[in-house]
């Protein structure tokens, strides 16, 4: 009988982890939602931590690297020519960034800040007349993804000391990935995190299924702030997404439209035909990225250059022939909103 007692404690024991474990509630998810660098922010995780100052403590690494605005960051040092050793971060920035200007012919490039500015698209604010060509013939001598390099020793090497790095084009990506980064590192496997437009997300939502994604209808004016959604795109199990496009970015020099898309190979504005360009990627730094060039490319070199892009999958939003909007995509498989 004392046998039999001992067996079914011991039957009991081994059976309430089980129950324990059935029984426990799955964690919380929090929401966080703020302003960075110019710009909005929403973070969406699952956790029984409050993971806040982890979070805030990666965006001030990420700013104490690469904020173009602040005068004391490391990017805005090595521009000044006060220093010329990359951390790992701006490090990431220059090489990824190469890699789309290679893969682009120096469509996109991260050096080409001087020529934004002298269509009035920088800091220094808008201008009424177009530049020159000779005037943007002289920026060249300092303009180029070929003329600044990452030496083995982390070592910024510029052609020219007048060449700088401007990381706006990937960088809320990039922040977008260091972001998710932090919260795996606490054991997070259900976020979402979305930086200005650019997003990554892993595994579910509140409501136990896939991310939902809107693409803004792309309504030309700059001084709109109507979110009109007209593609949802669902994202399952993990993503990254950026978005980029001219359609509420854009002023008029000379009397005529200009839109903030700039070549970076030859300086002049792109002026090409798609509105917004949607791309996923494995990572969203790449994501921004490849947003930001496929808009320089126009549609046709863009569906050109995706051949040997594997990896990306997309949606373009543009202008057909007969001034039609018009959608392509490859991987991608959007749904009308209702």
């Amino acid at each position: 009988m004392r046998r039999t007692l001992l067996l079914l404690r011991l039957l009991a024991m081994a059976f309430l982890p089980l129950l324990i474990s059935c029984g426990k509630r799955k964690a919380p998810y929090i929401t966080m939602n703020g302003t960075a660098f110019h710009t909005t922010y929403r973070i969406i995780y699952r956790s029984e931590e409050d993971l806040m100052e982890e979070i805030q403590a990666t965006m001030k690494s990420f700013g104490e690297s690469l904020n173009n605005f602040d005068t004391l960051s490391l990017i805005s040092r090595v521009n000044r020519n006060e220093t010329h050793l990359a951390d790992s971060l701006l490090a990431r920035v220059i090489l990824t960034a190469q890699a789309v200007s290679r893969a682009t012919g120096g469509v996109y490039d991260i050096t080409g800040s001087p020529y934004f500015e002298a269509w009035g698209f920088g800091t220094k604010g808008k201008i009424r007349h177009a530049p020159t060509p000779e005037q943007l013939d002289s920026l060249r001598q300092y303009v180029g993804y070929d003329k600044i390099s990452i030496r083995e020793d982390s070592i910024v090497h510029k052609a020219d000391p007048r060449v700088t790095v401007h990381a706006v084009s990937l960088s809320k990506g990039y922040l977008s990935d260091l972001i998710g980064h932090t919260l795996e590192r606490h054991g997070v496997s259900d976020y979402m995190v979305e930086f200005g437009g650019e997003l990554v997300c892993r595994g579910q939502n509140a409501q136990g299924s896939c991310w939902r994604v809107g693409i803004n209808r792309p309504v030309e004016d700059s001084t709109s702030t109507i979110q009109e959604i007209r593609y949802i795109l669902s994202i399952c199990d993990r993503g990254a997404l950026a978005t980029s496009g001219d359609y509420r970015n854009f002023t008029f020099v000379d009397g005529k439209k200009v839109a903030h898309t700039i070549d970076a190979g030859t300086g002049m504005p792109a002026n090409q035909n798609i509105l917004s360009a949607t791309v996923k990627a494995p990572t969203c730094i790449e994501a921004d990225a490849w947003a930001t060039a496929f808009m320089g490319l126009g549609l046709q070199r863009a569906i050109e250059v995706l051949r040997d892009q594997p990896r990306l999958e997309v949606l373009f939003i543009y202008v057909d022939e007969e001034n039609k909007i018009s959608t392509y995509t490859k991987g991608l498989s959007p749904v009308e909103a209702p």
